[in-house]
């Protein structure tokens, strides 16, 4: 890895943890936090606080780690990002700790896939500085929120596919969905499906037993076997201590905790967040468009790159077509929030991929525009 690239990390997180030193030195009050709880809006005739995603899923994590009670403080997140939360809270006292280990392990695999990607380091540590300087990415330093521990096993996802290594993208797939939400990972196994069926098998190509990623239907339902398993496996402490029913029960009420979300919210609310720096919300009449906090002037530019990016695919497939995942994952998952509830930290895990197509595109018609006198020249 370039040495730059390290002490962009290390300055990062010396950045932050100078920054945020008071989250990391204070430690976690298990009391505190379950009276805020038990006073928040989770129940409404006892109410005195809001409480905050970051405050919630600590507590959920811990309460877990303590009595398996999934069913209790936030069931309609899969638990594995709390897993980790409380993991944290009992190694170190303090929930954020986590946050600096994921955000050091985010850029370490995204570095190494743009020099696959982009097949260029100078450009590689281009995207990780960019990357790394975004509020989205910097503020999850500060807050225990599912976000970046759900970017991480993306990016796994996203290293093992490239790599053609199947039972690491079945397990990276797996715990994709189990660290805040399966719906994202659908649209990721959609894009390794594609990704397997377009992706050109190499001169010499023999069927063997290695762990590879290979194209066809088969494999790719043996990916999301293994998948379904490892995502199922986050909830067998408390299948073990309540039962199959006690389970199936618990998956009925997120299903209804998701369905009864807003029933009537602006779709598309994405393309104000990155074109124009406005968040459409629906709880309010008088002030609907909130200005979005972490927003950066390179969005649009990003944005426009993306909405570029299928033409782009399409011209130039041949190079392209061995990183579909990238591009697939991106339109895929992209379409799934605009037409959805849509809050801005869902762009968290979309960001390193527009990062990833931006310079791709750039780098394909910078090698255009100059190989293409001497190509005449010949």
């Amino acid at each position: 890895m370039d040495l730059f690239v390290i002490l962009i990390i290390i300055l990062l997180f010396l950045f932050n943890l100078w920054q945020n030193r008071w989250v990391y030195t204070q430690p976690f009050n298990a009391n505190i936090a379950q009276f805020r709880f038990e006073h928040s809006q989770y129940n409404p005739s006892k109410q005195l606080f809001i409480l905050q995603d970051w405050e919630l899923y600590p507590l959920a994590g811990y309460n877990y780690l303590k009595t398996w009670q999934l069913n209790k403080i936030n069931p309609e997140h899969p638990p594995l990002g709390k897993y980790l939360f409380g993991l944290s809270i009992l190694l170190f006292g303090n929930p954020a700790i986590l946050q600096i280990f994921f955000g050091a392990g985010v850029l370490i695999l995204l570095y190494t896939l743009a020099v696959k990607f982009l097949q260029n380091k100078l450009l590689a540590s281009l995207v990780i500085f960019l990357f790394s300087l975004e509020g989205v990415f910097v503020d999850q330093f500060s807050l225990s929120l599912l976000d970046l521990v759900h970017l991480f096993f993306l990016l796994c996802l996203a290293f093992a596919v490239l790599q053609k290594k199947s039972f690491l993208a079945a397990l990276s797939l797996g715990l994709f969905a189990a660290a805040k939400a399966p719906m994202p990972a659908v649209a990721a196994s959609l894009a390794i499906l594609i990704h397997s069926i377009s992706t050109p098998r190499q001169p010499g190509y023999r069927q063997t037993s290695s762990p590879q990623l290979r194209g066809g239907g088969f494999q790719w339902l043996k990916i999301n076997l293994i998948a379904l398993f490892v995502f199922f496996l986050t909830y067998l402490p408390f299948i073990l201590k309540n039962g199959l029913p006690a389970f199936l029960r618990l998956i009925k009420m997120a299903a209804k905790i998701h369905l009864s979300h807003v029933p009537e919210y602006p779709v598309g609310s994405v393309f104000g967040v990155l074109f124009g720096n406005f968040w459409r919300t629906w709880w309010n009449p008088e002030n609907l468009f909130w200005p979005v906090e972490g927003w950066s002037l390179l969005w649009p530019l990003l944005g426009v790159s993306f909405l570029l990016s299928p033409f782009i695919f399409w011209r130039y497939q041949k190079k392209l077509r061995g990183f579909s995942f990238i591009y697939f994952f991106s339109w895929l998952y992209f379409i799934f929030i605009a037409s959805r509830l849509f809050f801005p930290g869902y762009l968290l895990i979309l960001l390193p991929f527009l990062y990833l197509i931006a310079f791709k595109t750039i780098a394909l018609v910078a090698e255009d525009k100059w190989c293409a006198p001497d190509a005449q020249n010949l």
